[in-house]
Parts: C-alpha cells; sequence; structure tokens
C-alpha cells in the first residue's frame, strides 16, 4: 500500500469520520507526550516526525502529481465557499477540511521543538509563522511547476490546521525538563 492510497482513503472518509480519526490522532499523540515527553530524546523523536510529515506534504502537493497547465493563482480569501454556494459542489468543503487536517501534525510536532524559555504565546505564533511559510512555498511551487491550483484558501486552510495543532500544546503544556 503507497503513500498515495493511504491519502486517498483518507481523503473518501465521510467527512465526521475523518474529524472522528483526526480528533483521535491528536488524544493519541497528546497521550504518548504525557508518557515519553520529559524523555531526553523525546524531541529528536518529533523533529524525526516533522521532517517525514513535511516530506508527505511534498509528495501530496507537489511531488506524487503529473504536471498539468498554467492557471492562475486563486488569491481571492474564501473564494472556494463562493464557488461551493454558486454550484453545490460539497467537495469543495472536503477540500478545505483535508488542507486543515493536513497541517494539524505540522503544528502538534512544531509546537513541542520550540524552545521552553520562551513565552507560550510567542512559541505559538513562532511556529504558526513557519507553518504559513511552509504552505506559502508550497503554493509557490504548485504554481511554478504547474503541479496544482495555488489558492489562498489553501494557505488559510493549512494555517488554520497548524494552529489547530498548536492549541493542544498551549492547553496542555508539556512539563519542563
Amino acid at each position: 500500500m503507497n503513500l498515495g492510497t493511504v491519502y486517498h482513503w483518507i481523503y473518501c472518509l465521510p467527512l465526521p469520520r475523518a474529524a472522528l480519526l483526526a480528533v483521535l490522532c491528536v488524544g493519541n499523540f497528546l497521550l504518548i507526550r504525557s508518557v515519553w515527553g520529559c524523555r531526553a530524546g523525546w524531541r529528536w523523536l518529533c523533529a524525526g516526525a516533522l521532517a517525514v510529515w513535511a516530506l508527505v506534504v511534498l509528495h501530496l502537493t507537489l511531488l506524487g502529481r503529473d504536471p498539468g497547465t498554467v492557471s492562475e493563482p486563486a488569491w481571492i480569501p474564501f473564494h472556494s465557499y463562493t464557488a461551493m454556494i454558486q454550484t453545490g459542489n460539497r467537495e469543495i468543503l472536503r477540500s478545505n477540511f483535508m488542507n486543515t487536517a493536513l497541517f494539524l501534525p505540522g503544528g502538534l510536532l512544531l509546537g513541542q521543538l520550540l524552545p521552553r524559555t520562551h513565552a507560550p504565546w510567542v512559541r505559538a505564533l513562532t511556529a504558526l509563522g513557519l507553518l504559513i511559510l511552509f504552505s506559502l512555498g508550497v503554493e509557490a511551487c504548485q504554481y511554478a511547476t504547474c503541479r496544482g491550483l495555488p489558492e489562498m484558501d489553501d494557505l488559510i486552510h493549512n494555517a488554520l490546521g497548524g494552529a489547530l495543532g498548536i492549541a493542544p500544546d498551549l492547553l496542555f503544556p508539556r512539563k519542563k525538563k
């Protein structure tokens, strides 16, 4: 089973099941963090998992796609919701949810790597800024290589997913070592 097959299986889940899967993943992460979060190798484990996550995102959004035709980026915020209302295409809602869910792990993992000496809000804003820059880089590469349609809504939903991933670290902080 390859990565595309797994992603397709998750993508085809009914939205309530996909949301439940995301909540269960966050819960499992917090449970594992409560047991292993104070150990010396935790940050290295999170760094490795973050690198794997970044490669998966690049594969799903760039490397696993064939080049298409050049199309103008959609930089109007929330245009996808207008299109969904006009066309009745609920698949747009799924796409937006999946863009949010795609960046959830990045927020969870990056929140573990930033220094605990900084204020929580500084760590959260730094992590969110890095995730937004990564997402912007993906959108720029999609445009430059004609491998997807760069959209402001993708950037917004990726940022939302990153913020939701960072939130548990603010709400349930890891113990300082």
